[in-house]
């Protein structure tokens, strides 16, 4: 299988993540500011984190065939962050739930608006889904902005939905359909 790079516009892209990738993962997931709202990311990020995530990520792939996390880059082809999507009832499913994050130095800037906005209807187009799920901290109030924006709707409001560490977390399901 052709494991296609997604255009999002001139200046960003989606595309496979490889090992060469893992000194700049490390550098942006080393953000506290970036690693806070992300569930399975551990604070400090070290370059092993980086290369058992990518080694995950290149598994993944093989099994699925197909590409199901994504390296957000910029026009120089440096990663500045990541989406993808975790399928919730198998292959066949019409149902995923995606997730992303993008480093800090590129908030604020359009650039997860865009991505967004592409790689679902890229999911919606090429991969059969219905609908689209992202459950996101209650607390991050920017995401749920973004998800607004880009025409998803608040769903559930999920008590102590996650544990990070030794804290709970509620979350916010939202959802977005074809």
């Amino acid at each position: 299988m052709i494991y296609p790079k997604i255009k999002v516009n001139q200046n960003i892209s989606l595309s496979q993540i490889k090992l060469s990738d893992a000194p700049r993962l490390t550098e942006l997931l080393h953000d506290k500011q970036v690693s806070n709202n992300l569930l399975k990311v551990p604070h400090p990020y070290s370059i092993a984190d980086a290369e058992h995530f990518i080694n995950f990520v290149q598994e993944v792939k093989i099994e699925k065939n197909e590409i199901q996390l994504y390296a957000i880059r910029n026009q120089f082809n440096f990663v500045i962050g990541g989406v993808g999507r975790k399928m919730l009832h198998g292959a066949d499913g019409t149902t995923d739930e995606i997730g992303y994050w993008l480093g800090a130095a590129f908030w604020n800037q359009g650039i997860m608006t865009a991505v967004l906005n592409k790689y679902c209807e890229h999911c919606f187009n090429n991969l059969n889904l219905i609908k689209i799920e992202a459950t996101i901290f209650a607390t991050n109030d920017a995401s749920a902005q973004l998800l607004n924006k880009v025409g998803f709707t608040e769903g559930d409001y999920l008590s102590d939905y996650y544990t990070k560490g030794d804290q709970k977390i509620d979350a916010i399901r939202y959802f977005k359909n074809a």
